[in-house]
């Protein structure tokens, strides 16, 4: 097969500048933090949650975030200031900062 050429003007465009991409909310969150997310926040639906972290893997801002997570908790009536939704807030919102990891 022929090499696909690449023009000088095609060479020299600037490559636009993605930010890193941002890490997955699964590795992020432990086994027995996950047990208890899906009991306490999620009504024990493990496919509803499967959904909603799905949903916040994909956003790319805090604030668009953080607004889906107060819905969420209206919606299935959490109680925001409970262990466990303090919790999940903080490690997604640990997600969208630049930080490095934690230091533990």
């Amino acid at each position: 097969g022929t090499a696909i050429q690449i023009t000088t003007e095609e060479a020299g465009a600037p490559v636009p500048q993605m930010p890193p991409p941002l890490r997955n909310l699964e590795r992020m969150i432990r086994p027995e933090q996950r047990k208890r997310f899906i009991a306490v926040l999620c009504d024990r639906d493990a496919d509803f949650y499967e959904l909603i972290i799905s949903r916040l893997n994909i956003m790319r801002t805090w604030n668009e975030a953080s607004d889906y997570i107060r819905e969420l908790f209206e919606i299935n009536s959490v109680d925001p200031y409970r262990d466990e939704a303090i919790t999940f807030t903080d490690i997604v919102q640990h997600r969208f900062s630049r930080e490095a990891e934690p230091h533990s």
